[in-house]
């Protein structure tokens, strides 16, 4: 009986939901496309849920407003290696604003959506998981929506929403965090943890979640899967270990290690040790030698760079930060080959 006076009770909440009559707002642009990587061209719309309205946008970070590009036609984005951002916002005839949401697209023809990494351990999932990432979730309960994540090497991660949906009562929701639940505040506590790794290469972890009252809980992470060596990856969110899954699908915006950049494919950079506490021998095969080496962060950041003329190179790595770090070299042709290390203490 309990139950059933509960249930008449959440259904009554609702009715009247719909029945309130909700504020005017301007709702924000969507886009028809959910960011991520694509290996193929994408025609890409952009549409609001107001009407008498203008979409404007920009593609350079910027914030946008009336000067900026204003929407009129669905927007080509096309060629190998491409990478788009973007950022909207609808503008009324009151010139009242809705929340700005922006969206992330890299095409790379070479990306196979079946393939994941299966010869990763703990710690390479881990390590993988560290950088800048945007995505979007697909759950049971909401449309879809992009999302921004960053994971630092020791797993503390924050992130947020960056695109909004209508809700069921006509009111707009903007979520502060990836997460579906939770918040996007910074606590130290905030931490994505790789558990194990089964027989077909497929990773499982946790992740703890704070919420807006300080309590805490610890979600479960089911099939994490890396795609496209390493810059895009798959996970289901099980909240207390029940209600799911809400499926998250990452990019990497790492500026150092996209795919359009030439990987380590060929086996041409030898790096020991790795990972490194103070000084790394950086070798190349290569007729050509090497003239110029750089070091950047996660970030995209460089942190040290270095002019050789030889095949081979010590180089001293001990004032920089423990992390994962991006080496690019790049030789007397022009070519430039990109790998990554690990800094320890």
């Amino acid at each position: 009986m309990k139950s059933k006076i509960t249930l008449l009770a959440i259904l009554l909440m609702l009715q009247f939901d719909l029945i309130i009559a909700q504020p005017y707002q301007v709702y924000a642009p969507k886009y028809s496309i959910m960011a991520g990587a694509y290996n193929h061209d994408l025609l890409l719309q952009l549409y609001t849920e107001s009407n008498n309205v203008r979409i404007f946008y920009t593609t350079d970070s910027s914030t946008p407003d009336t000067t900026s590009n204003l929407y009129t036609l669905p927007i080509l984005i096309s060629g190998d290696e491409t990478i788009f951002r973007i950022k909207a916002v609808t503008i009324d005839s009151a010139n009242q604003y809705s929340s700005i949401t922006s969206s992330y697209y890299r095409i790379d023809y070479s990306y196979d959506t079946t393939v994941f990494l299966t010869n990763l351990s703990i710690i390479d999932y881990q390590n993988y998981l560290t950088g800048h990432w945007i995505g979007s979730i697909v759950n049971p309960w909401t449309p879809p929506y992009n999302v921004d994540l960053t994971v630092q090497i020791d797993g503390h991660y924050s992130s947020h929403a960056i695109s909004c949906y209508k809700y069921f009562n006509g009111s707009e929701v903007c979520y502060p965090t990836a997460f579906y639940y939770g918040t996007d505040n910074d606590y130290p506590d905030k931490k994505i943890t790789v558990l194990n790794v089964n027989y077909l290469g497929i990773a499982n972890g946790d992740m703890l979640i704070r919420y807006d009252n300080f309590s805490t809980t610890n979600d479960e992470l089911r099939t994490i899967k890396f795609y496209n060596s390493g810059n895009v990856f798959k996970l289901e969110q099980w909240h207390f270990g029940t209600y799911g899954p809400l499926e998250y699908i990452f990019t990497r915006i790492d500026s150092m290690i996209l795919t359009g950049l030439k990987p380590n494919v060929e086996n041409r950079i030898s790096l020991y040790p790795n990972p490194v506490k103070d000084k790394m021998t950086i070798e190349i095969n290569d007729n050509n030698g090497f003239i110029k080496i750089e070091i950047r962060d996660i970030f995209g950041t460089l942190k040290l760079s270095e002019i050789n003329k030889n095949n081979q190179d010590c180089i001293n790595v001990s004032s920089l930060p423990n992390g994962i770090y991006f080496l690019s070299i790049t030789n007397n042709s022009g070519n430039q080959y990109n790998t990554r290390f690990i800094k320890t203490e």
